[in-house]
C-alpha cells in the first residue's frame, strides 16, 4: 500500500518520481495521463480561439498525443511538462489576462505610461532584443518589475526607454518592408539577409542619434 496518493501532490510528477517503485503504479501512470491530456485539450481549444499568439500556446498545442499511442515510458517524458502547463497561472487564458494585467500595472506605476494591452507583447520582444544586444541577462520577457530594476540601476530613464521602442518598432515594420518587397520581386529571403537589412538599419538609427546629439550640443554652445 502507498502512503499517499501521488496526485495530490505536483512534485509527484517529476521523472524520478514516476519511475521511482512505490509510487506509481504504470497503469495510474497512464490514466492520470490522460485525464491530465483531456483538461490540457480543453485550455488549448480556448487558447487558440483567445490568446494564439501566447506562449503557453505556442510551446503546448500539438504537443501531447492520445496515450494509446505512446509507451509508458514516452509518458514518463511527457507528464512533467503536461503536469506544468496544468499549473502553470500563465495556463489558461484567465491567468494569462491577469499577467497581462498587473504587467500593465506595474509598468504604468513607474512610468512606463506608452506600454498598453496592443504594443505589450512587442514591449515583451523588445526587452528580448534589448538584453541580447547588450548580453544582459537581468531582463525576462514581460518581467516589468525587473526591468524597471535594471533600467533604474543603469540610470536609463523612461524617456529613453519610449524613444528607443519607438526606433525599434519602426526598425521591425522597415524589415517587414523590406520581406515583402523582396518577396513581390520574386527573392527568397534568407536569414542572413534578414541580419544585414538588420544591421544596415541599426547603423543608420546610431548614426542618426549621433548626428542629433551633435546637433544638440552644438545648439547649447
Amino acid at each position: 500500500m502507498r502512503e499517499r496518493d501521488p496526485r495530490n501532490d505536483m512534485r509527484l510528477y517529476t521523472r524520478y518520481a514516476l519511475t521511482s517503485a512505490g509510487i506509481w503504479e504504470e497503469k495510474e501512470i497512464r490514466a492520470e495521463y490522460s485525464r491530465l491530456r483531456d483538461i490540457a485539450q480543453k485550455r488549448l481549444q480556448r487558447l487558440g480561439r483567445s490568446e494564439p499568439d501566447s506562449y503557453a500556446y505556442r510551446e503546448n498545442v500539438g504537443a501531447y498525443a492520445p496515450a494509446r499511442g505512446l509507451t509508458t515510458a514516452q509518458i514518463v517524458d511527457l507528464m512533467p511538462d503536461l503536469a506544468r502547463f496544468i499549473t502553470a497561472k500563465a495556463g489558461s487564458v484567465s491567468g494569462i489576462r491577469a499577467i497581462r494585467k498587473q504587467t500593465l500595472e506595474t509598468l504604468h506605476e513607474r512610468g512606463y505610461d506608452f506600454v498598453n494591452a496592443r504594443n505589450l507583447r512587442e514591449f515583451g520582444e523588445y526587452m528580448e532584443d534589448w538584453r541580447s544586444r547588450r548580453d544582459l541577462h537581468s531582463i525576462g520577457s514581460v518581467e516589468a518589475a525587473e526591468f524597471y530594476g535594471w533600467a533604474s540601476e543603469n540610470k536609463i530613464d523612461v524617456d529613453r526607454i519610449r524613444a528607443d521602442f519607438a526606433g525599434w518598432l519602426s526598425q521591425r515594420e522597415q524589415l517587414r518592408d523590406y520581406t515583402r518587397q523582396q518577396n513581390e520581386a520574386g527573392q527568397r529571403v534568407s536569414a542572413d539577409m534578414i541580419y544585414q537589412e538588420y544591421d544596415r538599419l541599426q547603423r543608420a538609427e546610431e548614426a542618426k542619434k549621433r548626428a542629433e546629439r551633435k546637433a544638440e550640443r552644438q545648439r547649447r554652445r
